[in-house]
């Protein structure tokens, strides 16, 4: 008898965890947070068409101005995306029987 009671016991606790239930959302659709008109990327400065050398520091300036949106673009993606996968990943719970 002791030998069936260890059996269902262990039995039953291997029942048990089997029985747990994934619970999930739906799937993230984090790159819908992004602006579309963000493909397009960022245009660089016109190259100065003369050897005027106030034209050409001009364009430096315009062409520094043009980089700070690209690589401030960069580090907004990697925000949005970062705060998306954390919202949904807390959604998204394993949860089991007990």
């Amino acid at each position: 008898m002791p030998k069936t009671r260890k059996l269902l016991a262990l039995l039953s606790i291997t029942l048990c965890a089997s029985c747990s239930s994934i619970v999930t959302g739906p799937s993230a659709k984090c790159s819908e947070l992004i602006p579309g008109n963000w493909a397009a990327g960022i245009p660089g400065a016109d190259v100065p068409e003369t050897d005027n050398v106030r034209d050409w520091q001009k364009g430096f300036v315009q062409q520094s101005v043009q980089l700070e949106k690209a690589n401030g673009r960069t580090a907004d993606v990697i925000h949005i995306f970062g705060r998306c996968e954390m919202l949904v990943n807390a959604s998204q719970k394993r949860r089991g029987l007990f």
